[in-house]
């Protein structure tokens, strides 16, 4: 069988035009002994925790099982306090990096390439103005006026208060509506039909006004294209016209605006690697070759269609972006100012549909991994292989393609490198490895990681990247009690990473951006890196830690107690090296114009994940951990889902999961009736929250359940309605205090302040309780926003850990006593700030 992608290693540093990347060596010699399955659950510490029967049945088999996760968080499932062994998974590290990848993006996008990008458009349109008012030539008059329409458009996105030109407002105006219509249309300025849908901001680009603006105006950059021939007709009018006006652009580009123009370029190149268009560089360099005059040239047809032929001569686009039908050997060149990017997936992609397999429209991101080489993704395609026609073959190429690809590929872009990262998950494992790991279903748990982060990386990328189109038919604190965790050994994957986040980082020093830069503090003169670049340095130290536990686990050595402290606490030193945000994200990846719909990818609420390992000794013990929830599914193509839109879905109307996940997951969707009420032991210290859930005082018959909030100042309680699962309010004079605060009724209560939900009981959290707690959330804050932290209190915890971690202290208590006394209340429920 020929290489793959999967089989390809870097094993030398490489030197790219952006940075270096250097791989990390090590070494290893994995020697774990074998164990059996299915496993004698009664030779495992289970360390406390608690499984359901279905848990052990899919843990027994496998050596780990998921369940579902109620906080949208992968850092919520590894409480410092916990004295649970914990399971560091991969999928910490990744999304940490995509974390890093995100607020990188956004600071320089918010504080860099907008002023750019603001700059370089008002200097195109001060010398197409000048070019203008120095013609007589009505023809070139004609065609500068768009172009001046053109960079007016954006420069109107960019900033709504942007004064039109007077001579273009109508036009401008015109296409300004057709933008912010979502819709397809015809555009007013280049005359063929645009998917104006793309144009909806999504990614993190909806966290700001400003990015919006960006967002959209970047779009336009990207996607409207001055192209060679009519995207429908295959008719070359439309391209002469085109490329006059691409010349003429092209002509006013001076010193200032190149450099301008290779800025933002090299920056997004960086990051995303080269446009799959052609580029102004690359069309100037022909203009020059070719001769051609503005004075005369431009209304030569000959002269023009000539330079067309040259045109076509370039490299054309991999990806179709356009809403398109293409005779297959008529290829559409196009031009952009700031074309959107070549990504191997999109590529994919583009290879696995009409026209190339004739039946079918629509990928799924299993193709993606199965043209990599990735063997359970293949398999899991086979399907596909025997429903179209031509897939199989069409796969066999791109395995060939990717084979072929080398080290100055791979290290191309930080896109580019994080897939050559998750590669690194995908490959066989040998013996010697954990015998979990050695199995089809670890493989599936690490396609679902693959999954995982690759959604992050295409939301990250979502304004640069080129979407593919079908075509159209026609240092840590103190440790708590001891309990050893583990760490997902992989020695290799902690290695690329670290290689890629240094990458990153060289890259960043060498584009000497403003707010990254160093900083001299102090009368010594002495240089500080910026505070994001010291997080680098952190992630990396960190990193190099979890390579040499993985090589000290895979060779059975004990750790020391520094090693068991990181593994304690790198979830929460990896939380707080960057702003916490919401990890519900979706991103559309692919789009068929056939069916009108568009292919989303997000990430849900992680899976808590119980893993059975071996210590040095060769115990079994339970661990815990979370890893990466993710979602493909089909929207119509003129709905695509921002995040909120996603939080609102996955509330009201969750995708199913993955087929080849389901039978690794214990629970199945809440099902709130099939759940009996359990009963908790007395709390009376807890009674001061905000919102609660208390179970009814326990006995023969069902218990009551009731729900408290307080808005503002005003305390609220519903009492559940269990037919309808629904909390109905009961009026202040029907509340009975005695059976709401019986002794035995706490169970579950939230702080919509610190987005927290704490249970106090002393065992795991069920479906029940993840479900009780969302069922709350609408009393607490809207649905769809709230971001509960879920969190198991254990018995043997002291009240005071707990009160300090909700941010309360004696005083608190003491203030709030106090005021009640005063006030005559005899519930207390209320929370005085």
């Amino acid at each position: 069988m020929e290489k793959t992608a999967i089989d390809y290693k870097i094993t030398k540093p490489v030197e790219t035009e952006f940075s270096r990347y250097e791989p990390i060596r090590y070494e290893c010699n994995p020697s774990v002994p074998t164990i059996n399955f299915p496993i004698d659950f009664s030779k495992v510490n289970k360390m406390r925790i608690n499984l359901s029967v279905k848990q052990k049945e899919i843990i027994q088999k496998n050596g780990f099982v998921l369940s579902e996760g109620s906080s949208p968080s992968l850092y919520d499932y590894y409480p410092k306090e916990s004295t649970i062994p914990l399971f560091i998974t991969t999928d910490v590290c990744l999304h940490t990096f995509h974390r890093f990848i995100d607020s990188i993006l956004i600071t320089v996008e918010t504080e860099y390439l907008y002023g750019k990008f603001q700059d370089l458009l008002q200097e195109l349109q001060l010398k197409l103005q000048v070019l203008s008012s120095e013609t007589s030539n009505t023809y070139i008059k004609q065609a500068v006026r768009y172009n001046i329409a053109y960079i007016s458009v954006m420069l109107s996105l960019l900033n709504k208060k942007h004064k039109i030109p007077e001579d273009v407002n109508d036009l401008v105006n015109k296409e300004l509506s057709l933008v912010h219509s979502l819709q397809p249309q015809i555009s007013a300025i280049f005359g063929y039909e645009v998917d104006f849908s793309q144009f909806k901001p999504r990614g993190h680009y909806t966290e700001s006004e400003k990015l919006k603006c960006y967002f959209r105006a970047m779009m336009y950059a990207g996607r409207m294209s001055f192209v060679s021939r009519d995207p429908v007709t295959n008719s070359r009018d439309i391209g002469r016209n085109h490329i006059v006006r691409a010349l003429l652009l092209i002509s006013t580009f001076d010193d200032t605006i190149w450099n301008i123009w290779e800025t933002i370029n090299c920056v997004v190149n960086f990051f995303f690697g080269i446009s799959d268009n052609i580029t102004p560089r690359e069309l100037h360099d022909l203009w020059i070759k070719e001769g051609i005059t503005i004075t005369d040239g431009l209304e030569d047809e000959t002269v023009i269609t000539k330079f067309l032929l040259e045109i076509e001569k370039l490299r054309g686009p991999k990806i179709h972006s356009m809403i398109v039908f293409e005779d297959p050997s008529k290829k559409i060149h196009s031009f952009n100012l700031f074309g959107q990017k070549y990504i191997p997936d999109s590529f994919v992609f583009q290879q696995l549909v009409y026209n190339r397999v004739p039946s079918r429209f629509m990928v799924k991101a299993l193709d993606f991994f199965s043209a990599l080489g990735e063997t359970r993704a293949m398999n899991l395609q086979k399907p596909e292989e025997e429903k179209h026609k031509g897939y199989k073959e069409q796969i066999l190429e791109l395995q060939k393609h990717f084979g072929k690809l080398v080290e100055s590929d791979w290290t191309e872009s930080v896109y580019s490198l994080w897939i050559y990262t998750l590669l690194s998950l995908l490959n066989p494992l040998p013996e010697g490895y954990p015998s979990f790991m050695r199995t089809t279903a670890w493989n599936d748990k690490s396609l679902m990681t693959a999954h995982g982060t690759w959604t992050e990386l295409r939301y990250d990328s979502i304004l640069y990247a080129k979407q593919a189109y079908a075509l159209t038919m026609g240092s840590p604190p103190p440790p708590p009690p001891p309990a050893e965790g583990y760490i997902e050994p992989n020695p290799e994957f902690y290695s690329r990473l670290n290689s890629l986040v240094n990458y990153l980082k060289t890259g960043l020093e060498r584009l000497n951006l403003p707010h990254l830069k160093s900083f001299t503090m102090g009368g010594m003169g002495r240089d500080y890196p910026s505070p994001l670049m010291q997080k680098f340095t952190t992630f990396s130290f960190y990193l190099e830690r979890l390579r040499n536990i993985s090589c000290k686990e895979l060779e059975c050595i004990p750790l020391n107690e520094e090693e068991n402290h990181i593994i304690r606490f790198i979830p929460n030193i990896f939380s707080n090296l960057l702003e916490r945000k919401t990890p519900l994200i979706a991103v559309d990846v692919f789009t068929d114009p056939n069916s009108g719909k568009v292919l989303e990818e997000a990430l849900g609420f992680p899976y808590i994940i119980h893993v059975v390992v071996q210590d040095h000794n060769g115990d079994l013990r339970l661990t815990r951990g979370a890893m990466y929830s993710q979602y493909e599914f089909t929207v119509p193509q003129f709905q695509r889902l921002n995040n909120k839109d996603w939080a609102g879905k996955l509330s009201s109307d969750p995708p199913d999961f993955h087929d080849w996940i389901k039978y690794l997951i214990s629970d199945e969707k809440p099902n709130f009736k099939q759940y009996q009420p359990v009963q908790m032991q007395k709390r009376e210290e807890l009674w001061g929250f905000k919102s609660g859930l208390w179970f009814g005082p326990p006995g023969k018959k069902k218990n009551d359940i009731f729900g408290i909030s307080r808005d503002n100042r005003e305390v609220s309680v519903y009492k559940l309605n269990e037919e309808t699962a629904e909390f109905e309010k009961i009026p202040r004079e029907k509340i009975n205090p005695k059976k709401i605060l019986h002794p035995n009724s706490v169970l579950l209560f939230c702080d919509p302040n610190h987005f927290k939900a704490w249970i106090w009981h002393g065992c795991e959290t069920t479906t029940r309780m993840k479900f009780l707690a969302a069922k709350l959330a609408p009393s607490v804050r809207d649905q769809q926003e709230v971001a509960m932290k879920l969190t198991t209190i254990y018995d043997g915890m002291e009240p005071m850990a707990f009160k300090k971690s909700m941010g309360m202290t004696d005083e608190d208590e003491e203030e709030e006593e106090e005021e009640n006394t005063k006030s005559g209340k005899k519930l207390k429920i209320e929370w005085e700030d």
